[in-house]
């Protein structure tokens, strides 16, 4: 008798931490899955099974939606405001089972809508706009684009607006994802001043991967941007 194949994801049972129902969710098993590379921002390659279709939640019941790291994380303003706002215009409908990218989008999207509500810091809103993109990315979907740009726009306020100094480690990755998202967009100049300032930064010399990667994408886009003056100056 032939050995049963196991999917590299399976189906378990958790407690939606807002209106309390048990729900479904789909996880992924980490020894089946098999990393080919990562891009410059982080967006990573699978061979078959990628696992980042699979890191949001959603509620069938109410229709609250985050990743799994934040999902009994939500605060009960959180619960209040999704009760209020989303809940009473949710259809209920199950989001469990084999993930394809348009999938992966739409219950990303649904954590976006519910962490724009909840009021969750613009660093994190950065971070799942850029993950977003990634998915479009993989699809070779031009509204990456729309996505990278609302990342950089998150970061931006972030780096403006919260105390990200009292986090070295997040500040010097929301510098470095600031600068390479810009570098993504074309805006060479910034992404040279955003990386130059990561390079910088205190939470730098704890990350030596970070400061290898970082040194490299500064120069890619000191060059970018070097040419793009010559042609503006011609």
């Amino acid at each position: 008798m032939a050995d049963k194949k196991i999917d590299a994801f399976y189906e378990t049972e958790v407690i939606c931490p807002v209106c309390g129902e048990k729900i479904q969710v789909t996880k992924t098993r980490s020894k089946m899955l098999r990393f080919l590379k990562r891009d410059p921002d982080n967006c990573p390659y699978y061979e078959d099974t990628n696992p980042i279709f699979y890191t949001a939640y959603v509620c069938s019941e109410c229709g609250y939606a985050a990743l799994e790291r934040d999902f009994d994380k939500v605060t009960e303003s959180g619960k209040a405001e999704v009760m209020n706002k989303i809940t009473p215009k949710w259809k209920k409908r199950k989001f469990v089972g084999k993930r394809d990218a348009y999938a992966a989008i739409e219950v990303h999207r649904l954590v976006l809508l519910n962490y724009t509500i909840m009021h969750v810091p613009f660093s994190e809103l950065g971070k799942l706009c850029l993950k977003i993109a990634w998915l479009y990315r993989y699809l070779d979907d031009p509204k990456e684009r729309d996505f990278l740009q609302h990342a950089y726009d998150m970061f931006e306020k972030s780096y403006t607006n919260e105390p990200l100094h009292e986090n070295p480690a997040n500040e010097v990755n929301v510098l470095f994802l600031m600068g390479e998202v810009a570098r993504q967009l074309e805006n060479y100049k910034m992404s040279v001043e955003w990386l130059g300032m990561a390079l910088q930064a205190e939470g730098m010399r704890e990350n030596q991967a970070l400061e290898r990667v970082t040194r490299d994408q500064w120069a890619e886009a000191k060059v970018a941007y070097s040419k793009m003056k010559k042609v503006e100056g011609n």
